[in-house]
This record gives C-alpha cells, sequence and structure tokens, in this order.
C-alpha cells in the first residue's frame, strides 16, 4: 500500500522470513520506486546493511507525450489505424472503458483484443498469448494486464485515461520499446479522468487495515493523483518531470518528449499572477480551486454569493481572461511554490513563498500553445445551469442523480432518459413537494409523474427535513 498497491501477502514476508531457522540473505526489486518508497521497502522487509543499487530511470528511447482531447475515441481509431502494422497497448481505467474501445476499435476493423478481471481466465489466458505471440497486434486493457509481460516490440502504449500515480504511469508506459527502438508513450487527458480516479481511489478495498493506515493511504493516494494531474498539466519537459520525481534531477530540457516538441509562446502574465494571489489572500486559504477561478472572473454563481467573495476586491479581476486560461495559470504558481494546494478532496489554495514576486525583476511566465494564444481576451464562458445552486443544492442535486443512476440500473436505460439534468437542477430550485408542484418542472410529464415522480418526491422531502434552514439557490443577479 506504499508503494503501488501491494497486496496484503507482500507484507507478510517478512512473517515468513522470521520464521525460518536462519534467516537467508534478501533481495528485493522493483522497477520504479521513489526515495520514501525505498524506505518503505527497507523498512518492511527489515533488510540488515542493505546494498542499494538504483540503475536509472531514463529510457532514452521512448517518447512522452500528452494529448488533452475530448473526443480521444476519434484519437484512438486514428493513431491505431495509422500504425495498423505496429503492436500497442490501449490501458483504460476501467472494464467498461475497456469493453467500449475493444468494441469500437473491432468494428473499425482493427485485429484487437481486450484483457480485465471480469473476463473468464480461460479467455483472459487466450487473449494475453494471441497478444504475446503477434497473432493481434492491438490490446486494450486495464493495469490487471502486464505483470510480468515481456513483449519486447510493443511500439506504444496509449492510456486512454490519467493513471493513479506516476509509478504506475512509469510502469505500465515502460511495456513500449523493450528491445530498444523507438516507440511513443501517449498519455490522453481530461479533466474526467481525475473525477473517475477519486471514485476508484475512495472505493478501493480497505479491508484488514485500521482506521490510521486507511487515512495515510489516501492521503498518499490523493498526493500521488496530484502528482500524476500535474504532470499532465505540464508545459515543461515531460520526461524530466518523470525523472525528477524518481530522484533524478536533469538540468536542461530532453528535446524529445511531446512538450519539448510543441511551438510555445510566452506571456507575461505577472500582474495577473498577483491577481490570484490577492484572491487566495482574500480567502484566507479557505476555498479551493472552483471558488477562485469563479472569483476572479466574476462569475455569477450562487455558490459565490453564499460565501461572499462576490464582495472581493478580486472579484472580476481577470474577467477578459477565460477560466481554462486562469487555471492554467494557477497551476503554474502552484509548481512554482507561489501557492500551495492541499492533498485532501477538497484541494485548498493556500498562499506559499511569495517573496520572490515582491521584486520587480521576477517575472511570471506561462508558455501557451498557439491555438490557446488565440483564445486571449475571449470573455468568459457562459453561465452554466449548476452556478445557480447553493452548496446545499448541490448536496441535493447528488441525491437525485444517485436516484436516477439506480433507476437507470433497474430499467436498463442511460439516466439522461429518466430526466436529464436541466429537470433535476429545476428541481433542486423550486423543491417541488406534491404533485402538482412537480409537473411545473420542466421534463416532467405526465407519464415520467406517475412513473418517477413519488421516488424523486421522497427524497426531496426527505432533504427539505434535514436542511430546513438552508437556501437551494440564489438567482438575482449580483
Amino acid at each position: 500500500q506504499w508503494g503501488q498497491d501491494f497486496r496484503p501477502s507482500y507484507l507478510k514476508i517478512i512473517e515468513f522470513v522470521k520464521s525460518l531457522p536462519k534467516r537467508p540473505i534478501v533481495s528485493a526489486f522493483t522497477a520504479t520506486a521513489t526515495q520514501e518508497v525505498k524506505v518503505d521497502i527497507l523498512c518492511v522487509l527489515n533488510l540488515i546493511e542493505p546494498e542499494v543499487v538504483v540503475t536509472g530511470f531514463d529510457r532514452k528511447n521512448l517518447f512522452y507525450s500528452v494529448e488533452k482531447r475530448k473526443d480521444k475515441d476519434h484519437f484512438v481509431i486514428e493513431y491505431v489505424e495509422k500504425h495498423a502494422k505496429e503492436s500497442g497497448i490501449i490501458y483504460c481505467a476501467t472494464r467498461k472503458n475497456v469493453d467500449n474501445l475493444f468494441m469500437l476499435l473491432s468494428k473499425q476493423g482493427v485485429s484487437v483484443t481486450r484483457y480485465h478481471a471480469g473476463l473468464d481466465k480461460e479467455e483472459r489466458k487466450q487473449n494475453q498469448d494471441d497478444f504475446i505471440y503477434d497473432r493481434i497486434p492491438v490490446i486494450v486493457a486495464t493495469n490487471a494486464f502486464g505483470m510480468g509481460i515481456d513483449k519486447s516490440n510493443v511500439r506504444y502504449v496509449i492510456h486512454y485515461n490519467m493513471p493513479q500515480s506516476m509509478e504506475s504511469y512509469y510502469q505500465e508506459a515502460g511495456r513500449a520499446g523493450r528491445d530498444g527502438e523507438t516507440s511513443q508513450c501517449i498519455l490522453l487527458f481530461s479533466a474526467q479522468d481525475i473525477m473517475i480516479n477519486k471514485f476508484l481511489l475512495e472505493n478501493k478495498d480497505f479491508s484488514d487495515l485500521s482506521s490510521e493506515e486507511i487515512e495515510i493511504i489516501k492521503q498518499r493516494d490523493a498526493r500521488r493523483l496530484k502528482i500524476m494531474e500535474n504532470y499532465c498539466r505540464t508545459n515543461g519537459c515531460l520526461r524530466n518531470t518523470i525523472l525528477d520525481y524518481f530522484g533524478e534531477k536533469v538540468i536542461k530540457p530532453c528535446d524529445n518528449c511531446g512538450n519539448c516538441m510543441k511551438d510555445y509562446k510566452k506571456i507575461d502574465m505577472t500582474e495577473e499572477a498577483k491577481q490570484v494571489i490577492n484572491c487566495v489572500a482574500e480567502t484566507r486559504g479557505r476555498y479551493g480551486l472552483t471558488i477562485v477561478l469563479g472569483t476572479l472572473i466574476g462569475a455569477n454563481r450562487a455558490r459565490l454569493k453564499e460565501v461572499g467573495t462576490n464582495r472581493y476586491k478580486t472579484y472580476g479581476a481577470l474577467k477578459k481572461y477565460s477560466e481554462s486560461q486562469i487555471r492554467e495559470l494557477i497551476y503554474e504558481l502552484i509548481n512554482q511554490g507561489y501557492l500551495i494546494q492541499s492533498e485532501d478532496q477538497y484541494g485548498v489554495l493556500k498562499l506559499g513563498d511569495i517573496t520572490m514576486l515582491q521584486d520587480e525583476n521576477t517575472h511570471v511566465i506561462l508558455k501557451v500553445t498557439e491555438e490557446k494564444t488565440q483564445e486571449a481576451g475571449k470573455l468568459k464562458s457562459k453561465q452554466r445551469n449548476t452556478d445557480k445552486l447553493t452548496s446545499a443544492g448541490y448536496v441535493l442535486f447528488d441525491a437525485l442523480r444517485k436516484l436516477r443512476t439506480d433507476i437507470a440500473r433497474e430499467e436498463g436505460l442511460p439516466p439522461y432518459i429518466i430526466f436529464n439534468d436541466k429537470t433535476l437542477i429545476e428541481m433542486c430550485i423550486k423543491l417541488p413537494l406534491d404533485e402538482e408542484a412537480m409537473l411545473d418542472i420542466a421534463g416532467v410529464g405526465v407519464n415520467k409523474l406517475q412513473k418517477y415522480g413519488q421516488r424523486f418526491l421522497a427524497v426531496i422531502v426527505d432533504f427539505k427535513k434535514t436542511h430546513q434552514e438552508d437556501k437551494t439557490s440564489i438567482q438575482d443577479n449580483v
């Protein structure tokens, strides 16, 4: 649990060693280990005066790149078709994604197989052998695939979703190019990956662990996930980011990764950075990225009025920029240590060491790709449907969405067929408590009222009992 998610039996190795009449010489090997994990291994295995050898982490034949893509399926199809004669692994975070991508590629005529723990043992072995022995060139898999696999001619590894840690990513990406030939390691990143991973981490099996151990593991998981997110968002050298994580310091960029090969334009964002710092100072380190972003662009959101940031001096200070631009600036300030983001689930922003920024010769330079420079000066995004909801409104919205998912599973339907998000948000704002009021909600007709109305009304009524004084929305203008 300290490095990767070691099985409980790994931690029992030392018990076995101690049970032997005479302790043998014990050696431990790992493909990836930070300094922290190395210490854990030395301690857990109780190694006596060990000789520690680190051979280096740089695989010069691997080309790392991060693609920020909304249409990941299109990218994968196009890439696989262009590299039809090459062998590749496509990793997905969930079995569902594996199955969907496998079906999609199969329909495109791609010779592809799949691997995940939901398949029976015989099918997994057959699919693995088909890939290893070059009968099928492409495999779509969860991280259950790859341990002990030493196929030398894998020319590319695509991560359809962001992995949960740098250790996982480096091991999985490292299955490319074992023969020393140039190979591609491509990570497809979207903000949804963060939510998927947070959900998976929250639902890990913590059986046989104490509450204290669970809390430590959760903290480490959150920190590793944040590091992985920073890797996906950085404009710096990707290879150096990986090497730095594993304690291998490199001074110069590699000039051979996706970021090093991009054409960037450098923009001086020093004054804008100071506005971000001022905003975080006004929050007194109480709020996370969403609140700070909304405040700076002057968003008309109920949550901002609820916590009072719409009265800050910095409210709307950066309204000429888009939310995505300010987000990138904030991540740059975190990378440079001017801001600190807490490692818990809330990701609260606090001030770091801002001494350097007080020097007029210090500048904050943001590197942006050409397409993003063209966004500069665009007006902020239009108001979202959820912008009217307060924190209590979000609690109800989540409860209604959970009910919608439960019904969708019962009936084998996509959730939006039951009610779409817009309808659920209107329920949160108007709080209907009887059938007549429910019919006034857009998207609720007589048929849907008869089928689902009572169950949704029950959730709303129950919510009202426990949140009598709480407002669920604020709709007046700023």
